[in-house]
Order: structure tokens, then C-alpha cells, then sequence
């Protein structure tokens, strides 16, 4: 492990530039303290209100990296010594929580002061920034928190990060900066943090403590920043009673809210009401039949429900897409998996073996269902319905098969789907190939033809 110092350099030594050819970068995967939440050798930004529980979140993680590396999410992440820079008392703050958590105190180390002579010192930044790099290295640590970090950054916040950029780079450890948010009604996580821009700027990664809008007793870690990955889910915690006075965190599951909610938990309140709204209207009107999408955006609309909300209820509730019809009649539905009537939309009779189609709501090797009512079956015996299959295969070009397919459905249900392709149709083609293939411009079979079928 390099021990380049980082520290701040006298002026009478000249610098030279340190650089690169890309070309001449070996490219390796990220290295992860907590898989797609912290990353190795790169900052992490930790934001909280005072009392949402950030220390405690540090704490949990400060136990589990010191005790074998498996974070709240079930997964396996990197285990080693921590080295934790806080402002709080280490005998009825810092151990005790540790405790609690399960950590091995052993692989912990606590910076308490800077010691000059028999005077100690607060640690301040960037001017013990050597003195911290020794000692990461002399821990090996894996992880190093600074809790709160602008309490140690009395002067340039922006180059003091710089510096603390190049340290994790250098040394491989994950370092993590608490800070609370700042006040005001911004819903940008981003802009929400004490401190300069740069803060957020420099993170590699950003997470959020915060308490449950509807359930304030719960608490909700959300990532709302990673440049290595994509962003996990937030997990819900609780804060629990431990013996000597302490308390401890028990995780649960991944919780359905966003970074903006968070920070505006009566807005929150209010969306997530109008939501289970929305969720309450799908259900009651996708529950006896397929619903008209428009139908349910103009009753929405009556409401008070936007159309995003709509959306979203409907992609909470598991409702699928299907188009009724083609050219402007046609008109586009939402219904449920297990709809009787929604499932004999998507199935074709016998000729599905033959055209070989799927909608695009439909999976593979979902089973095929009739219509309830035997008077709907088609029935392939008459010799209209034999005469009619042919003149649609006949005319069907594989980019056409949805429309043959649409109309034998229509056939199924009792409509004249000759007098249906043939409504508003020409007696000639548009174009020479179009007369070739026997279909208009439109996709309809032409009205002299049909007649003739």
C-alpha cells in the first residue's frame, strides 16, 4: 500500500506533474465497502436532519465492517478496521453504540484530539491531514468516518476535499462525511446539504437518513447519488432500546419512498393520500371489467389526480396494456393478469400456432382462455368463417399479423369484420405495390376485393 503523503507541501520544493496516457490505464471494477451504497477509495456523503439518526446509521455500519462485512441489505461487503473521528464522548456515545451493534472494539479506533505537548487539540483540516493518512495506514483501516465533518473543515472546504479525495484514492479506504441539511423547503437533495456544493460535487456517492413521512418512528436510509452504480432501493430501519442505556438498529424492508419525499414529509403525506386515491379508482373500476384509459384520466382529472400519479398506481396495482381495435376506433385499455376478459383479448383461437403472435402484454407460455359464454366461440365449421380465414391469410404480410389476428378476434365476438376492414375504404390502391399486395394505404383489405372474398 503506497504511503505518498498528502499533506500540504513546503514552498521550497518544486512540484512536477504527475500524469497519465488513458490509453495506458488499466480499467478495473469499482471496489465496494457496501455493494452499490460506498465505495472503496472514494468519498460518501451521509446527510441527516439533527436526531434522524445518522450517528446511529455510522455506528451500525462501524460493527458490521468491523464483524465479517454483512451490511443491512443481506449482502457481503469488505470487513477491517474502522477509524471513527467524531465530536461525541467515546464513553457514553461512541462504545456503547458499537457495543450494541455487535462491533469487534478491537478493529475500531477513535481519534479523540491532536496532542501538542501536554495541550490537546481538536482535529482541524487540512492541517492534520498527514497525521490522519499515518494513521489509516497504520490501522489498515477500511473504512474512516469524520462525524460532522464541517466541524473539522474550519477554513477551504473545497480544497480540504480535494485532499481527502486523493487520501482515499491513495490509501483504498472508504471515507464518509456526516453532515445535516441545511434549512429551507428544497425537494433537490443535491442543494439540501449544509456546506458548499462542492461537497456533493466531490462524493462519488450521497445517501440520506430521514424519518418515515407517515410512520415517524421509522426511519429510511436512501441513496440519492452513486457514480459507480445504479441506485439501490432505500431500506427502512427502527431504532431499538440495548442494555446500558444504548440503543441499536433493526433493518427492515425496502421502502417505497423517494429522496423528495423525504425531505418534504407533509407534501409526502399528502402525495402518497392522493396516490392510494389513485390505487382505490383503478380498483374499482378495473375490477368489474377492462377500463378505457381515457375514461380513467378524465374521472382522475375530476379527482384531483394527475396523470403521473395515475401511472404510477396503475404500475403499482400490476395492471396491464392492451389496444381494442385499430385506426380511431381503436382506443387503448387497462385490466388486470387474472381478467377473464382481458385474457380472452389476448388470445387467438386456433391460428395462434399458425400467425405465431404475441401481444405485447402477453407472455410466453401464458395458458390460452375462451370466453365464458359458449354462444361467443367461434365456430370454424361454417363455411363463411372457413372462406374468411383464407381471405385474410392470403392477404396478411408478417408486418400485418397483428391486424388479421385483431380482426378474428372481432369475428369471435360476433362483429362483421369484412364490413369493419372495408369501412371507408377506396376502390383503388394508393400505390402500385400496395395494389400488388391487396391492401390500401391504410392497412384495410380494398372493398372490390373484399366483395369478391
Amino acid at each position: 500500500m503506497s504511503t505518498r503523503s498528502v499533506a500540504s507541501v513546503p514552498p521550497s520544493v518544486s512540484l512536477q506533474p504527475e500524469f497519465v496516457l488513458a490509453n495506458s490505464v488499466a480499467v478495473a471494477e469499482p471496489g465496494w465497502l457496501w455493494p452499490n451504497w460506498i465505495p472503496l477509495g472514494k468519498l460518501t456523503v451521509l446527510d441527516g436532519d439533527p436526531g434522524a439518526g445518522k450517528s446511529m446509521v455510522l455506528a451500525d455500519l462501524a460493527a458490521r465492517v468491523s464483524s465479517g462485512g454483512v451490511m443491512p441489505d443481506g449482502s457481503q461487503g469488505a470487513s477491517g478496521a474502522v477509524l471513527l473521528v467524531t465530536s461525541e464522548s467515546p464513553t457514553d456515545a461512541i462504545c456503547p453504540r458499537l457495543r450494541a451493534a455487535g462491533a469487534d472494539l478491537s478493529k475500531v479506533t477513535i481519534l479523540r484530539a491532536m496532542r501538542a505537548g501536554n495541550k490537546r487539540l481538536p482535529l482541524v483540516l487540512p492541517r492534520d491531514l498527514e497525521h490522519l493518512e499515518e494513521l489509516i495506514v497504520l490501522t489498515e483501516a477500511k473504512l474512516l468516518i469524520l462525524d460532522p465533518f464541517l466541524t473539522f473543515v474550519p477554513g477551504d472546504v473545497p480544497r480540504t476535499l480535494q485532499r481527502l479525495a486523493l487520501l482515499a484514492e491513495t490509501t483504498g479506504c472508504a471515507i464518509v462525511l456526516a453532515r445535516p441539511l441545511a434549512k429551507g423547503k428544497c425537494r433537490e437533495p443535491l442543494y439540501r446539504g449544509a456546506g458548499p456544493l462542492a461537497i456533493i460535487e466531490t462524493a462519488r456517492s450521497a445517501l440520506l437518513v430521514a424519518r418515515d413521512p407517515e410512520v415517524p418512528a421509522r426511519r429510511v436510509l436512501a441513496p440519492y447519488k452513486s457514480n459507480a452504480a445504479k441506485l439501490p432501493s432505500a431500506l427502512c430501519f427502527h431504532v431499538q432500546d440495548a442494555p446500558h442505556g444504548s440503543a441499536k438498529l433493526a433493518w427492515g424492508r425496502e421502502s417505497p419512498w423517494r429522496v423528495e419525499q423525504l425531505l418534504d414529509p407533509p407534501a409526502a403525506a399528502e402525495e402518497q393520500s392522493v396516490f392510494n386515491d389513485a390505487c382505490r379508482l383503478l380498483e374499482q373500476v378495473a375490477l368489474v371489467r377492462p377500463v378505457p384509459v381515457e375514461l380513467a384520466r378524465r374521472e382522475a382529472k375530476r379527482l384531483g389526480i394527475s396523470d403521473m400519479t395515475l401511472r404510477r398506481a396503475k404500475q403499482a396495482l400490476g395492471l396491464r396494456s392492451r389496444r381494442q381495435g385499430f385506426g380511431e376506433e381503436g382506443q387503448w385499455y387497462w385490466y388486470r393478469p387474472d381478467d377473464p376478459v382481458g385474457h380472452s383479448w389476448t388470445t387467438t383461437h386456433s391460428l395462434e400456432k399458425a400467425f405465431q403472435t404475441q401481444y405485447r402484454d402477453r407472455r410466453p407460455g401464458d395458458p390460452v382462455t375462451w370466453p365464458n359464454d359458449p354462444a361467443k366461440r367461434p365456430d370454424f365449421s361454417k363455411p363463411e368463417t372457413q372462406e374468411l380465414i383464407a381471405t385474410l391469410e392470403s392477404r396478411a404480410k408478417a408486418k400485418r399479423r397483428r391486424l388479421v389476428v385483431q380482426s378474428l378476434e372481432d369475428f369471435a365476438r360476433g362483429v362483421k369484420p369484412v364490413e369493419r376492414l372495408c369501412e371507408n375504404a377506396g376502390e383503388t390502391a394508393k400505390t402500385t405495390a400496395a395494389a400488388r399486395n391487396g391492401v390500401n394505404g391504410n392497412g384495410r383489405i380494398r372493398a372490390s376485393e373484399a366483395r369478391a372474398g
